[in-house]
């Protein structure tokens, strides 16, 4: 049997990546006759026993093995791993250099590389095959002499601390009875500044012990109830009827299974006939007496303030709700004056029209004639503002009827697509129909509406392109049994939007920035309005864009199952071919 040496995986003269480190085994096959006539080759992938070789080194111990002629095979540094193939300059001999070492068995050894560190190495020959010479592999144990150098100092560490303990048991058991002195010292001073503050203090604190006798009693408890400290020292809680309609015994009781904190908002009268409103807080005391204490504050501003509080929200969402409605009502009355107003302006603008008409069946000069041209572009221009700013007060008044039709979505889209085509044309932009996607010969959806939305993308698309291609693309999805959706996506070569500007694209009276309204004209109601109709349809309109390289919009709707009805296969085949692209001749 012959065993290769480990190298990497060649295809075709080229190293195979990622890198698979292999060693190949040849055995001879023979016949009857013992003659030989072919060889079984394997190749097996190294990889994982290299890996598992690493997983038993452990840090920071680490693991190098080297072939016969000192080419690294593993080693720490990933630019130095199969260095035969990968970097032939780097061999044991060149890259470590021996030095004199101090223990048996172990190699002390310098790296030639960046730092130069130390190491001591145990080296471990492996045979693997029967050529004494070439047939193995050496592994090396690295260990950098900084951590040697870290384990001896761990060692005095531990022995000097060992010391220190022993020495600190000594002091320990000196200072021991000194701190207690001044353990109880200190106490002392502790009580009396607790004392101190106790009595001080502007709220009443009571203590009661564990069978609802009083411990201690400060002086704002005293002005509140009227009671002296030596009156209540050792008296039943409960006897001095602070509060009638309090059990404190049973609720001082109660804290010593739950231990939480327990509190209670009262109404005391006290002996002027003065109501205070009062907030108790009973807290548990764990410690050899195993009591309750009682924190006792006056909360009668607190209470009145919360009152006027109260009282002023009250009056505020009451006017909100007053302003609410007027603004409401205002908006009722600008919808109905917009509504209005645009059908008022549309009487003498459908006079100028038809003025315009007549002018145009007479006799004109070439002046009269550029004249009138101007004069037809600023009425086309104003009428779609006035039917813009109509749809728009329809919208917001919830009044926009959609009238649902049922047509054929393909005739629909080829007819909407040669008209645009030609204004595509006349800027020399070449103009892409892709219906072959589209499952269904008859939808029902508002074909006005519907179109209106399409129309305002593609006329967008061209207004916004200098050269390049719109791209028209209408597919169709079954979402589920019940729900179909019908996509339409715009795609343009033109300005694209800038990423500051995406996020105002849909607002009413909006445009990316003010450059653009003036190179290009419009009022930014276009797209507020196909928002809102996509809405209405069922639908959404998306968009992606970059700045300088075009916009892609997308128009989705999604319909019943039942309004749709699919197209037979040829007739499928035959619109697809058709309606594959509408170009510039």
């Amino acid at each position: 049997m012959y065993l290769s040496a480990i190298t990497l995986n060649r295809e075709y003269g080229k190293l195979d990546y990622p890198y698979k480190p292999m060693l190949r085994i040849a055995l001879p096959i023979f016949d009857e006759n013992m003659q030989r006539y072919g060889l079984i080759i394997a190749n097996i992938n190294t990889s994982q026993l290299f890996a598992s070789l690493n997983a038993m080194v452990q840090a920071p111990n680490s693991l190098i093995l080297t072939e016969s002629e000192g080419y690294f095979l593993v080693h720490p540094n990933e630019d130095f791993r199969f260095s035969r193939d990968l970097a032939p300059n780097k061999r044991w001999d060149s890259v470590y250099k021996p030095e004199p070492a101090y223990l048996e068995n172990i190699l002390s050894i310098s790296s030639n590389f960046a730092g130069k560190r130390q190491y001591q190495a145990l080296t471990k020959r492996i045979p693997f095959t029967g050529d004494l010479e070439t047939g193995f592999i050496d592994a090396h144990i690295m260990l950098p002499h900084s951590e040697i150098n870290a384990m001896e100092r761990e060692q005095r560490i531990s022995t000097y601390a060992f010391l220190l303990g022993v020495s600190a048991f000594l002091v320990f058991v000196l200072g021991f009875l000194h701190r207690n002195l001044k353990r109880n010292r200190e106490l002392a001073e502790a009580r009396a500044v607790s004392s101190a503050i106790i009595s001080g203090s502007k709220d009443a604190i009571i203590a009661v012990s564990d069978i609802g006798l009083v411990s201690s009693w400060n002086k704002a408890a005293t002005e509140l109830f009227g009671f002296q400290r030596e009156q209540v020292l050792g008296a039943d809680i409960n006897k001095l009827n602070l509060f009638s309609n309090i059990n404190i015994q049973e609720i001082c009781s109660s804290l010593k299974t739950n231990r939480k904190q327990h509190e209670i908002e009262v109404d005391y009268h006290q002996a002027n006939q003065h109501t205070t409103h009062l907030a108790l807080a009973f807290s548990a005391i764990f410690d050899e007496h195993n009591g309750t204490a009682i924190l006792i504050r006056d909360t009668t501003v607190e209470k009145i303030a919360n009152d006027k509080i109260k009282q002023i929200n009250n009056e505020l969402e009451i006017k909100v709700a007053q302003r609410t409605a007027q603004l409401e009502k205002a908006s009722q009355v600008k919808s109905a004056f917009i509504s209005n107003i645009s059908h008022e302006m549309r009487t003498p603008l459908n006079a100028v029209i038809g003025t315009l008409n007549l002018i145009k069946r007479e006799s004109l000069s070439n002046q009269q004639q550029h004249y009138l041209e101007m004069t037809e572009v600023s009425v086309n221009s104003l009428n779609v503002l006035i039917n813009d700013i109509l749809d728009l007060s329809k919208i917001e008044a919830g009044k926009l009827d959609l009238d649902q039709k049922a047509f054929n979505p393909i005739k629909f889209f080829e007819s909407l697509s040669g008209s645009m085509a030609v204004k595509a044309q006349e800027k020399n932009l070449e103009f892409i129909l892709d219906i072959a996607d589209v499952e269904y010969s008859s939808i029902v959806t508002d074909p006005h509406r519907y179109s209106q939305v399409i129309t305002n993308l593609i006329n967008n698309a061209i207004k916004f392109t200098k050269t390049g291609f719109i791209k028209f693309t209408a597919t169709s999805k079954r979402l589920s049994d019940d729900n179909v959706e019908l996509c339409c996506t715009i795609q343009d070569t033109g300005i694209g939007i800038a990423p500051e500007n995406q996020n105002k694209l849909f607002s009413a009276f909006t445009q990316a920035d003010n450059s653009v309204a003036a190179q290009y004209g419009g009022t930014g109601l276009g797209l507020s309005i196909c928002k809102q109709l996509a809405s209405l349809l069922n639908g959404h309109i998306s968009f992606e864009s970059t700045e300088g390289k075009g916009s892609t919009f997308t128009f989705t709707i999604q319909l019943d199952s039942q309004n749709v009805e699919k197209r037979q296969p040829s007739s499928r085949l035959k619109d697809s071919v058709f309606a594959v692209s509408v170009k510039q001749p």
